[in-house]
């Protein structure tokens, strides 16, 4: 398996479920959680997660140009990375849908797509009550994990030479605080 960086927690009780619950699952009216879905979060983790990319993008791979930023940008954002990650977390055990088994049945006869976008979108979910749940550090805890979890990604995407011109390569930067920016060689450094 995968070392993974650990998930980061979400910290408002109102939100810990929100990620994974989609608006077909029943409300239990008299509780106090919230009501907010995993599509209405959704929507603003996926801002959450482009601009994430793009910063880490910008400021790792200055020679990179703009075209190329933005297909290292998709590697990172798509549907089948975001599933991907959703799965390795353990994701699918947590969604809450009305009826699971049509959602299957259904996203099996589309090739799996429809499972794999839902799953994104959840992915994407979770970033957000992430950043919500902690206004003053959320956006930054958010920001160093998928940083984190994206570095064997950009690595193989280095190495694959799709990017050569310019070749894909990390600029660090020596002054950079070790423990929020991603450095290549960290396992080896420890």
């Amino acid at each position: 398996a995968r070392n993974l960086p650990p998930l980061p927690e979400i910290t408002d009780p109102n939100l810990v479920e929100s990620p994974f619950r989609h608006k077909s699952f029943g409300y239990d009216r008299s509780s106090t959680k919230s009501d907010v879905t995993y599509e209405r979060l959704e929507f603003l983790g996926d801002a959450y997660l482009e601009l994430f990319a793009s910063r880490l993008i910008y400021h790792h791979f200055p020679a990179l140009q703009a075209g190329a930023q933005s297909q290292v940008r998709e590697l990172l954002v798509k549907n089948e990375t975001l599933s991907e990650y959703a799965r390795l977390y353990g994701f699918p055990n947590k969604v809450k849908v009305a009826d699971m088994e049509t959602m299957l049945r259904d996203a099996k006869d589309r090739g799996n797509k429809g499972l794999n976008k839902i799953l994104g979108d959840v992915f994407e979910a979770y970033i957000a009550a992430i950043v919500l749940s902690d206004p003053e550090n959320g956006f930054a805890i958010a920001e160093t994990w998928l940083t984190a979890l994206w570095a064997p990604k950009l690595m193989e995407a280095a190495a694959s030479q799709k990017y050569s011109t310019p070749s894909l390569t990390l600029q660090s930067d020596d002054k950079a605080d070790p423990c929020t920016t991603y450095s290549p060689t960290a396992k080896a450094d420890l």
